[in-house]
């Protein structure tokens, strides 16, 4: 019995994790969408997304800006004036931890991901 409540307890983190992970991808999306023309893309959809998952680790969330396919990062995150009607995906990675009572519940590594999309304003 004590097996099984674990097991629910374990799944249960897992998938909340994952509403969250997911929700915060939707979030950096829209503000990457709506960051065209600013100079701070890249840091305001990244405040949007730790904003967004407020009880992760944020060390271990990994995170990919791309807009209509090209990387966005730091140093090369500006938006166009006239990137309107293109892509911004955001991609989040989290690892979770299906180990109950020494067995692994998960072949190889547990790795959430999500993405998160939505048009450039």
């Amino acid at each position: 019995m004590l097996l099984i409540l674990l097991g629910m307890f374990a799944c249960g983190i897992t998938i909340s994790n994952y509403v969250i992970l997911s929700a915060a991808a939707q979030q950096g999306a829209q503000m990457l969408a709506l960051s065209r023309g600013t100079t701070t893309a890249y840091t305001s959809t990244i405040t949007a997304i730790q904003n967004s998952t407020y009880n992760l680790a944020w060390a271990n969330v990994g995170t990919t800006l791309t807009v209509n396919g090209s990387a966005c990062t730091s140093s090369s995150c500006t938006i166009a004036q006239n990137a309107a009607g293109q892509a911004a995906l955001v991609t989040l990675t989290y690892p979770c931890n299906m180990v109950i009572y020494g067995h692994n519940y998960v072949t190889g590594t547990c790795q959430l991901s999500v993405q998160g999309a939505a048009v450039v304003q």
